[in-house]
């Protein structure tokens, strides 16, 4: 690592962000007329006079003078498609002048640093993000404050999401705050006559129903993701640690161009196995264990989750594949229900009646479904299911150590987890090339695989 200096340090994790920029610039699969229209279906949304800001991500501090690798905010980037940390997106449901553009939309982008560019490149320009991106309009974020000051006091209706400037300096009021409730209280000194609404739902609420683009996207995660289980599948043997697997995983998402785990990488084995989210991944795996493997790659900001569960032995022994077979039950009835109209609530009555008719009800404790897209458990609410949506099917059973069953079953967990669009009349198993059946996952782990492959000093002790 070069050089000395805090600021230097500090903004290295940029560098990712730089790199997911150049690759938006040459595969553009979400279009700037896209975009375009996100932001209309959120202004269409605003109340009337409202005017609505959304902020790019920050960096968040990992220890000392090293930050994490930096991830856009999930909604910023939905409505913007703009890469970087420290943009700010306005919006007016009134029409308003910049020069000489009649706009509802103005995007602030940080002004040129070259020191910090040393280091870690460019980020967007405004003029990249008017051609890249659809946006009539930017401005630098130096004038975004009195520019705001000056709109809030013509304005009675402002939407915003306060939780992203906890701790920060806010970038509306730029005050320091600590709570939601400071904001408001801040809000109301400066701006008497302005109330208050949230902005996160108002983008959120868009993103349930998934375009052609954003399928495409996701399509890519998933695949990636499957590929991944397949080779785990084959790496997996007796002896190894499980985060051996988590490494051959997370290669294999990087090996497929995805930008890494959407998530922490769940490999439980044994008793991990029915800890539902797993992530130390420290345990090394025994002949008989079984291992939940609960993964998915990050593609362009869309995620995939899919889980797969498999004896680490190669072979199910009589008891696991008992209760492999009443998830596998569970997992085909409750895909069968899905079609537009039916809430989560009811596909996961359907996998808990069978589960609860197994006598293993107590074990399954969890829902069956969730949606995914942007994040992993998209926040898009619990409505009716829509045409476009995509969902997870996930039906689990585990049974811990001490549980009131024969004690042949303890410490088996299981759980079979999906991807699914929801179509007109039903849905589309987005993870059809992962097999699920006992027969298919044991002829693929007797296949050779990378995981037990001699690393650098290794190839010389064999």
């Amino acid at each position: 690592m070069v050089g000395t200096r805090r600021f230097a340090f500090r903004f290295l994790p940029l560098l990712a962000a730089f790199l997911v920029f150049n690759h938006a610039l040459e595969a553009q699969d979400v279009s700037a007329r896209e975009y375009a229209q996100r932001r209309l279906s959120v202004i269409e949304k605003m109340d009337s006079g409202a005017v609505a800001v959304y902020l790019a991500g920050t960096l968040k501090n990992r220890s000392n003078d090293m930050d994490f690798e930096f991830v856009q905010d999930k909604n910023f980037l939905y409505l913007t498609g703009y890469p970087d940390p420290g943009a700010i997106l306005f919006l007016s449901k009134d029409e308003f002048t910049r020069g000489d553009n009649p706009i509802h939309a103005l995007l602030f982008v940080p002004p040129s640093n070259p020191a910090t560019e040393q280091w870690v490149g460019k980020h967007m320009s405004g003029k990249e993000a008017r051609t890249v991106l659809g946006l009539r309009s930017t401005a630098s974020t130096t004038d975004f404050r009195a520019f705001m000051d000056s709109t809030l006091k013509t304005k009675r209706l402002l939407y915003y999401d306060p939780r992203i400037s906890i701790l920060t300096t806010d970038k509306v009021l730029n005050v320091r705050l600590r709570t939601g409730r400071e904001f408001r209280k801040a809000v109301s000194k400066l701006y008497p006559e302005l109330t208050l609404k949230s902005a996160f739902r108002l983008a959120a609420s868009l993103r349930a129903r998934k375009s052609p683009a954003e399928l495409r996207l996701m399509q890519k995660a998933i695949n990636a993701t499957v590929d991944a289980h397949l080779e785990a599948f084959r790496s997996a043997e007796p002896g190894m640690f499980e985060y051996e697997l988590e490494a051959v995983i997370e290669y294999c998402f990087r090996r497929k161009g995805c930008d890494g785990p959407a998530f922490p990488s769940i490999v439980g084995s044994g008793p991990n196995s029915t800890t539902l989210h797993y992530e130390k991944n420290t345990r090394r795996m025994r002949k008989g264990d079984m291992v939940v493997m609960d993964v998915g790659a990050e593609y362009e900001g869309y995620s995939a989750d899919v889980t797969r569960t498999i004896p680490v032995s190669g072979v199910f022994r009589p008891e696991q594949r008992e209760l492999y077979e009443i998830v596998l039950k569970a997992r085909e009835a409750t895909l069968a229900a899905v079609k537009p109209g039916v809430r989560l609530f009811e596909l996961t009555n359907v996998a808990r009646e069978i589960i609860d008719a197994a006598g293993f009800g107590r074990y399954f404790n969890h829902s069956v479904s969730h949606h995914l897209g942007l994040d992993t458990h998209d926040p898009v609410g619990y409505g009716p299911l829509r045409e476009g949506n995509v969902i997870t099917i996930e039906p689990g059973i585990y049974v811990p150590e001490g549980a009131d069953v024969d004690h042949k079953y303890w410490n088996i967990g299981i759980r079979i987890e999906d991807d699914v669009l929801v179509t007109k009349d039903g849905y589309e198993l987005l993870t059809k090339d992962l097999p699920v059946e006992i027969e298919a996952i044991e002829a693929i782990m007797a296949e050779e695989g990378i995981g037990n492959l001699p690393v650098g000093r290794e190839k010389n002790l064999r």
